[in-house]
């Protein structure tokens, strides 16, 4: 028998079993306890929302785990190798993935550092703490306590008092 023939960028390593969109289901659901319908519609119109944004043209970017764009490749002039004639390739567009901090470390076998909250432990603290902790900022009805959003005044004159006329005390 002969020996296996080892091609450029292959390895002899066996492949790990591909993780389907069902089994990520099933692992997000009993990370965060939330029913697997729940999961499957939340996945599916996140893959939409994905897609149809990349349709649009747009860069989809999740911080720490990559970036989604769309790259345009322009129509050339090939040739058919078996009979060589040549043959027009039309322009298309395709979609590029670059892999963020978190993906880059992980493809390397290093422990990234771990994030102060991760996803799952926010989706099971609002969960436990009810359904309107996922849409409000804070008991106060979305207000921020921070003084970042107050008015401020936009001219130096209006930002100074007024002027005493002289002569009064």
């Amino acid at each position: 028998m002969p020996a296996a023939r080892q091609t450029l960028g292959t390895s002899t390593q066996s492949t790990p079993p591909t993780l389907t969109k069902r089994e990520l289901i099933l692992m997000v659901a009993e990370a965060t306890g939330i029913e697997t319908e729940v999961v499957r519609t939340l996945t599916q119109v996140i893959l939409d929302t994905l897609v149809e944004q990349l349709g649009k043209g747009r860069r989809v970017e999740f911080r720490d785990f990559g970036i989604f764009d769309v790259r345009h490749r322009r129509g050339r002039q090939a040739h058919n190798p078996k009979t060589l004639e040549p043959v027009e390739v039309k322009p298309t567009r395709a979609v590029r993935f670059k892999a963020g901090r978190l993906m880059k470390a992980a493809m390397c076998g290093e422990q990234p550092a771990k994030r102060k909250t991760t996803a799952a432990s926010v989706l099971v603290e609002a969960k436990l703490s009810g359904p309107r902790s996922l849409t409000s900022k804070s008991a106060d009805n979305g207000k921020r306590a921070s003084n970042r959003h107050t008015h401020v005044p936009t001219s130096a004159s209006a930002a100074m008092p007024a002027a005493r006329p002289t002569g009064q005390p």
